[in-house]
């Protein structure tokens, strides 16, 4: 945005979005990529394989619950900004119609 242009923003879009981040923290929550890794460390359990299975299964676990909470701490950025815009617009809206030049 270059300077002189106006912002124009839209708190349902930026709910709309925040919805949609929302469910995919719920989703990637629950892809459980790394049971696979932990079904595979338990056939071989000895194995150095079997070692390297559950390994790959907590880092896998821990970056799905990273990738999960980020966007879901994004959804809740959105949510803030949306009710930022609309405080602002409600305050601006009463400073206009409470000055007796606009009545």
């Amino acid at each position: 945005m270059s300077d002189g242009e106006e912002l124009r923003v839209d708190p349902g879009v930026l709910r709309g979005a925040a919805g949609g981040f929302r469910g995919a923290s719920t989703d990637i929550a629950g892809l459980g990529v790394d049971v696979p890794l932990g079904d595979a460390a338990a056939g071989m359990p000895s194995l150095a394989t079997g070692n390297a299975c559950r390994s790959a299964q907590t880092s896998m676990a821990d970056q799905m619950k990273a990738a999960a909470d980020d966007s879901r701490e994004f959804a809740e950025s959105l949510d803030k900004a949306a009710a930022g815009y609309e405080t602002t617009d409600r305050a601006a809206e009463h400073t206009i119609r409470s000055n007796p030049l606009a009545n």
